[in-house]
Parts: C-alpha cells; structure tokens; sequence
C-alpha cells in the first residue's frame, strides 16, 4: 500500500479481533474477511480477486449483537487489490461511501467497544 493512501485516510483503523465475514449482498457471496476498518473505509483479505472502481452492497459480520444485529449494512467502493502471499491471496482497500445512521451507530459502537 503506497504512502499516498495512508496520507489519504481521515480516520484511524482498528484491526479485526476474529474473525469477521465481508459479503456481497447483491451477489450474495463471501468476498473475504476483515482486516482493519474504520470510520471511512476497510481492508479485507480474500481468495479472490476483488474488482476495483467497482460500488458494493456489503454486509459484514459482527463480533457480538449491537442493537439486536450480528450484522451490519453498507455501500463500498473497492479502491485497489493486490496479490497477497500466495497465487490465492489477496488485500482488498475499500471506501465507505454510503451507510445510513442506524449502521453508522453500528460501526460506531465496534470501533469503540470491540476493536482494538
């Protein structure tokens, strides 16, 4: 990841305790598991390739129920991707660009409570 991303970023991110499902919900399918997240955007790691400038109907599991939910719903741009370890490996960086309040008081209160 080049240093122009990290310069980029507006808020700092929390790495993943476990792990945590990231779904496409249109195509309703696994693209990885978290890495690192934050108030702005993500980064999982997936078997697959993920597309880029592409926008995503993501759902991504939680640690524990926050408001009743073990899940929480947002829209995505995949921003880069690029081969991990291995030939089936792979970092995916994504933006938050489209959360309504109820999933932002979600995220909010992973940040702050279960993520270090």
């Amino acid at each position: 990841m080049s240093n122009a991303m990290e310069e980029k970023r507006k808020s700092p991110r929390k790495k993943a305790s476990g792990v945590l499902s990231v779904q496409d919900r249109a195509r309703s399918e696994k693209l990885g598991n978290l890495v690192d997240i934050s108030r702005d955007g993500f980064m999982l790691i997936s078997k697959k390739l993920i597309d880029t400038d592409k926008i995503w109907q993501i759902s991504m599991d939680l640690p524990q129920k926050i408001d009743g939910s073990n899940t929480i719903f947002f829209g995505a741009e995949s921003l880069w991707c690029d081969q991990a370890g291995g030939p089936t490996q792979f970092w995916a960086g994504f933006q938050i660009i489209d959360i309504d309040d109820t999933e932002a008081k979600k995220l909010n209160q992973l940040l702050d409570r279960y993520l270090s």
